[in-house]
């Protein structure tokens, strides 16, 4: 298992956010014909802070991602709260915190 630690971040300069997250490296099938290719698989599953996110900045492609990423923190960690019997309160919570922008 390769799991490494990725940071990205805007230049403070500009204004932006860092996201960092850990992520494993995994085969994949997509790549441009067949073949062993390699791409991440976030580990890291938590909510992004809405409060700190201007979507008239962001990209559709940018969008598009944030709320797959946030659906599948919701499924995930939404399921595992199930689970463990977590307080409904706990799980609205989330629900919130990974509604689509």
């Amino acid at each position: 298992i390769r799991r490494h630690y990725v940071s990205s971040g805007i230049n403070a300069e500009y204004g932006g956010m860092r996201i960092e997250s850990l992520v494993e490296v995994v085969e994949t099938s997509m790549g441009p014909e067949n073949g062993k290719y390699l791409t991440f698989k976030t580990i890291t599953m938590a909510p992004i802070d809405r409060k700190l996110i201007e979507p008239k900045l962001m990209s559709v492609s940018q969008l598009d991602w944030l709320n797959k990423y946030h659906l599948e923190v919701r499924e995930k960690v939404g399921g595992l709260f199930k689970e463990l019997g977590k307080s409904q309160d706990l799980i609205d919570w989330l629900h919130e915190a990974t509604e689509p922008l």
